[in-house]
């Protein structure tokens, strides 16, 4: 099962806070796939997505088909010299 840490999910929160506008008022992150691996987009939540909230606030979610190919993985944070970001391991 994929999973977010406590971190993970607070960070996403504020990149959430930080996006908030009139137009992407419902706004969650959603976790996609392409050429280059995986990556993080503004998007609105649909029927088939599988959810991860913070603190009640539904914050990232990923469709079914690419939460069976994360089964086993974590979304964390990670802080290195470049800076704070998300880490999936």
């Amino acid at each position: 099962m994929f999973k977010i840490t406590e971190a993970a999910g607070a960070h996403l929160s504020d990149m959430l806070a930080e996006a908030e506008t009139p137009e992407n008022e419902n706004a969650v992150i959603r976790i996609f796939q392409n050429k280059d691996g995986f990556g993080l987009m503004l998007s609105q939540e649909g029927p088939e997505d599988t959810t991860f909230p913070h603190e009640g606030v539904t914050v990232l979610v990923i469709d079914e088909e690419l939460s069976q190919a994360l089964e086993n993985k974590t979304l964390d944070v990670e802080t290195t010299e470049s800076g704070t970001g998300l880490q999936l391991r």
